[in-house]
């Protein structure tokens, strides 16, 4: 029978795996809106600031998709 020790210490490694999971899925939620967002900022740039380097980085936000990778073995 286990003691009451290491119940506790079960329970609370298993909460704390379960709060950092939701933390990651919650703020990494957030990535591709933010993501999206640079795009309507990069409209609102000067004509005297605008140059090849906005243009690019137009380009990029609007042909690709962000993705957050685990190591390169997954993609979310």
């Amino acid at each position: 029978m286990e003691s009451a020790f290491l119940k506790g210490y079960n329970l609370t490694s298993f909460s704390l795996l379960i709060i950092r999971i939701a933390a990651v899925i919650i703020f990494g939620s957030g990535v591709n809106e933010e993501w999206r967002k640079i795009r309507s900022l990069l409209d609102c740039v000067t004509h005297s600031a605008y140059n090849i380097e906005v243009e690019r980085f137009i380009e990029t936000v609007e042909s690709r998709e962000l993705v957050l990778t685990g190591m390169n073995f997954f993609s979310i």
